[in-house]
This record gives structure tokens, sequence and C-alpha cells, in this order.
């Protein structure tokens, strides 16, 4: 596992834990404390590494999976005794995966596992891994760096023998990352304390000298990095800035003879500042503002994963140069994929076409294959439970519609299970005329008995008339523009539609004819104002009544005479069971993850909460109790 995957992973904890409590006003409402129940959940898959099109691995935290059918199933091949982190596939024989001060190797397929230690003595248990890699199944090199794992030297260890002796080799103290093409050619890069280390290095000689050819460049903060060998000559780097706001700016960067370093590939971002060494106007632009994972194929294949914490599923994308990055093509982001490339993301190719991405956070995981080099993911394992990924919507306590999964944001699916489990309804029959470009905002599905709506993956807003068996494209108020999220009014024809560019709209005989809605005065927006015409609740006033002046809902919703608001920005909602004139304020499930997809209620009691990273949460009292489902 890389430097950046580490500390994105801590950058996710403290964004998970950022949810806040909407203050209750006394004069109008009463906070309600909310009990969730505790989830056992399966183990995440942690790293993913493919031999061939059909071999490859999987670790969780204390277990090997193997398949041989190219990622459709995977078992169990072995069980450690400590926590692992990540690997390494060498050969179809030689696996390596290590995690703490241990590692654990095969050199037969998995059939027998050998566990070690780099570092024997007193002190052994105090070392931690940060990275290993072989570079045949005899020649491999372990790197200790105290950057990530309390104070200390770094160390560099090689062995020579498939890991049963190791030998220090000297290194800079302030490597982050080093790079074996063999025995005797590599190279590392150092972060900066001062103004004299930081910087590129080589060595000829298996490390016993190392000559900086490249000092280090501009906007040298880094926090991270990974060197990726191509021959003596040749390689390549990631190298990461440290972060902020939920974003890191990354370089990559390529030598073709050893010494020189170009960067070919950078972003910058708000919250970690200038892409590391980089002039952005020279080279192209990086995908997502997350640092993602890096798959090097040959001399001249390179794909780079990138994402946005912040935003949750549904940014994934990938940049990819077929001649050492001269030129780049980014993708669209991948279809319901999680948007955290920077915490849990693990990238494996074995050839420029054949491709696995494993992607998990918190308590989803996606691992996703292509054939086409990236343009196109399909999800594989079935472990990972088959779940809707942009939107769900109750008709009743036990029949639930839900849209997308990973890889097709177009499917719908049914459950008649209470949301327990879904299986593939029907499809939106979307047309590719606006390219996909990440998650609606909002609620993405919404059913009502017979009729429902639905954005699709090309941004079309879509209808159906006999509960989800057929859809229809729906004609909207300006043609060509993406709807961004919509609202079905309980068992009427009404609706309203958020745009990407000209607002929101609203049409009471399902999408014949719309009219514009505008901000107004009142509290709450356009949107608010349409919700507010269509339910004819008092939201907006309702919102004067509570006390806030800019509260300023995103998501609401109103059935007979049962009302609800919620915000983003807050850690709960607002609810009122008498059209509006009192509201109580209620928090949200707190296990749950900060960015919530849709609230909504069938009734005064059943609700229900699906977030942006795709769980599920109902309530049977009105949003005092949540449970998991």
């Amino acid at each position: 596992m890389s430097t950046q995957r580490w500390i994105g992973a801590a950058l996710a904890l403290v964004l998970a834990g950022g949810v806040t409590v909407l203050p209750a006003d006394a004069s109008s409402a009463a906070t309600v404390p909310v009990q969730c129940k505790t989830m056992v959940t399966p183990p995440t898959p942690l790293a993913v590494g493919f031999a061939n099109q059909t071999t490859g691995w999987l670790i969780e935290q204390r277990a090997i999976l193997r398949t041989t059918d190219g990622g459709r199933h995977f078992a169990v091949q072995y069980r450690a005794a400590f926590d692992l982190r990540s690997m390494q596939v060498v050969t179809p024989q030689v696996v390596v995966a290590w995690g703490g001060d241990q590692y654990v190797l095969t050199t037969d397929a998995g059939a027998h596992w050998r566990t070690g230690s780099v570092v024997t003595g007193h002190h052994a248990s105090r070392e931690q891994i940060d990275s290993m890699h072989f570079v045949t199944p005899q020649l491999g090199y372990a790197l200790y760096n105290p950057y990530n794992y309390g104070s200390g030297a770094v160390k560099l260890y090689r062995t020579t023998d498939g890991g049963v002796n190791w030998t220090a080799v000297q290194v800079p103290n302030t490597t982050i990352s080093v790079g074996f093409a063999n025995v005797h050619d590599g190279w590392l890069i150092t972060a900066s304390n001062n103004k004299s280390d930081g910087g590129f290095y080589r060595t000829i000689d298996g490390g016993a000298r190392w000559v900086k050819t490249q000092s280090e460049k501009k906007n040298w903060y880094v926090m991270g990095a990974t060197v990726f060998p191509v021959s003596a000559q040749a390689a390549y780097a990631q190298v990461v800035a440290q972060g902020g706001m939920s974003q890191s700016s990354y370089s990559i960067f390529r030598t073709a003879n050893g010494k020189e370093w170009t960067p070919i590939l950078g972003i910058s971002t708000a919250g970690s500042g200038p892409a590391p060494g980089v002039d952005q106007r020279k080279v192209a632009i990086g995908p997502g503002y997350d640092a993602g994972p890096v798959a090097v194929i040959g001399k001249d294949v390179v794909k780079v994963i990138g994402g946005m914490e912040a935003t949750g599923i549904g940014v994934l994308s990938l940049a990819t140069t077929n001649d050492g990055g001269a030129r780049w093509h980014t993708y669209a982001p991948i279809p319901g994929a999680n948007g955290m490339a920077f915490a849990g993301a693990d990238l494996s190719f074995v050839d420029a076409k054949n491709g696995w991405l494993l992607d998990s956070f918190g308590q989803s995981a996606e691992l996703l294959h292509t054939t086409d080099g990236g343009a196109t993911w399909q999800a594989m394992d079935p472990r990972v439970k088959n779940w809707p990924v942009l939107g769900v919507a109750f008709v009743s306590r036990e029949v639930a519609y839900g849209l997308g999964v990973v890889g097709n944001v177009d499917e719908v699916q049914k459950s008649t299970n209470g949301g327990r489990t879904w299986r593939p309804y029907s499809r939106l029959p979307v047309r590719r005329d606006v390219a996909y470009i990440g998650p609606n905002y909002g609620q993405a599905i919404a059913m009502t008995n017979h009729l429902g709506v639905a954005v699709g993956g090309d941004g079309h807003l879509y209808g159906t008339r006999d509960g989800g068996k057929s859809w229809r494209a729906l004609k909207t108020p300006t043609a060509g523009e993406r709807v961004m999220s919509v609202y079905l009014q309980p068992d009427t024809q009404q609706l309203a539609i958020k745009t990407q560019q000209h607002g929101v709209y609203i049409s009471r005989n399902f999408g014949a004819h719309w009219s514009p809605v505008s901000a107004g005065s009142q509290q709450g927006g356009a949107w608010m104002q349409a919700i507010n015409a269509l339910a004819g609740s008092g939201l907006a006033g309702g919102i004067r009544a509570y006390g806030t002046d800019s509260w300023g809902a995103a998501f609401a919703g109103a059935k007979n005479r049962v009302a609800w608001l919620q915000s983003p920005n807050d850690g709960g909602f607002l609810k009122s069971t008498d059209a509006g004139a009192h509201w109580t304020s209620y928090q949200f499930p707190k296990e749950s993850y900060l960015m919530y997809g849709n609230l909504a209620f069938l009734n005064a009691g059943f609700g229900w909460i699906w977030t942006l990273d795709g769980q599920l949460y109902t309530t049977t009292n009105g949003g005092r109790n949540w449970q998991q489902v």
C-alpha cells in the first residue's frame, strides 16, 4: 500500500466524523437523540492483484482470497495471524502480503504460505513495513518509513533469496519511496526538511551509493510517493502533496535516462495546493481531486485513478496514456463507483486492456473489471451485495425501488422485503447525448404507486406509469439540459426537477408542461418554493416559524400533513406532522456517512435515509430511532 492511501484513510475518518447535530429551537422544536443498531459487516477487501486474466488475489484484514475465473468468485486461501495491509502479485506462483512488521509469502500459488519478519531482534515489533516490492521471486525490497509510523530512521532492506535473509541498504533519512529495476539500478524520492535534501536519487550499485540527480522542485511539500521502475534506465513516479479539504494534489513524473525526471501529469487543488514540482500550464491535468492508485504497464502505458472524497459515490475516474505521457485521455467517471480513490482503492492491470479496480470505503466494497482499458467497467465480486448506488424510493414498508448498480447507473432494482435484498427489475432507455459526470445530489428516483420518475446516467428524465416495468423519456423544459434531482408529489402527477443550469421547474401533468420557479424572497430557495407549491404544506413559512433565516434545505418533501426538510451541511433534519405549523429537530444516524442522498417518509412513522456511500436506514417511529438495513 502506498503512503497516500494511508494518509487518505486518516482524512476520510476526519471527514466521516464531521457530522454535527442541528440545534433545536426551544420554543418550537425538541432534539430527539437517535439510536442506531450496530451492524456486523463482512471484512472489507484492502488490496487486489492479478497475475493474468483469470488468476488473482484479494486481501482482507486477516485473510487472503484467490480467484481463478477473473474475479467472479473468490475463496479464502490463507488465514493470517496478524493484520494485513497490502500485497503484491509477483508471478502467478509468487505472492507477498504484509502488515505491521510481518509478511506472508507463497511460491506455489498459495498452496503453502511462509510467514516472516524482515527485522529481527528486540525492537522488531516496533518496526512497520511501509511498502514491499519484489523485482523477481528472489529479489525483493522492504521500506520502513517513520514518516507514516512514528519516529526513527528510514530503513531499507533487501533479500536475494526470496525473503529467507534480509540485509540493510543505506538510504537518506527523508526517503519516502524506493524502487529497483534489478539488483543494481534503483531510484528513491525524498521529502524536504530543508532546502537541500528533497528530490530524486539514483543508484547503479545496489544502494551502496546514492546520487541526487535532481533537487527538489517547486511546491515540494510532499507527503508520499511511489516509484515504478520499468528498466535500468526508465521509471515513473507518483508524488503526492500534503492533503487538505478532503483533497490531495499530485504529480506523475517520468525518466527515460535514469537521471532527469519530467512531469507528465498533475492536478492542483484548492485544499492541497499546487501539484508538486509541476507547472500546471505545461502538463496534462490529472483526474479527480484525490490521488488514487497508479498502474504502469511496460514502458509506455500508464493508468491513473482520481476521485473526490468530499462527494462520495460517482466521481471516480481514470486517465490513461499509451505513449509515455505525451498524450492523455481521461474517461468519464465510473458510474456508481465510490469517489474515495485516496482512502481505499487499488488497481491491477495485466495488460493495456484488462484491469481490476478495488474500490472500498467504510462498509462499501466494489471490485470492478475492465476489458477495454478503462472505458467501461463491470462489477465482479459477488460477495459484495448488489445494492442501489444512486437512490432508493419506497412505496410501502416492504416494496422499494432502487436506481443504479456499479457500472450501470440505468438499472432499476426492486426489493419486496424492505430493502434487505434487491433484484434487477428494468432499465432506463437512456440516450447518450449527455455524458455521465457524477452523482445526483438529492433524489435520483421517486415512486408513488404506479407512477415514477428517475434521472438517467445521461442526465435525462424518465417516467413510468406501470410501477417501473417500462420507462419512457419525459419532456423537460430545456432540451439536452441535465436534470440533477427529482421530486414526485405522492398520489399525484405533480413533479419538480432541478436542472444543472436553468434552475427549478414544476409540472402538474407528469411532464407535459413545465413552469419555472424563482427563488423569491422566502427561505429555502427555488427548490423549497416548488415543493411548497406542489404540496401546499407551508414549508417555507414553517422554516420562518422555526426561527432560522438561512437554513436553506437542500432536500424536502411532503405527503398529506407530513413534511420534512434536510440540508447536507447539518447533522439532522426537520419534520412536521401538521403541514408545517410546528417542526421538530431530529438527528441523523450517527454511524452513517456525512453526505445523504435522500430522506423521505411514507407517513408520520415510516421513513428512510439513503446515503451517498450506499447505506440504507429506516425508521418506524418518525425518525426517533433508525435501523440500518
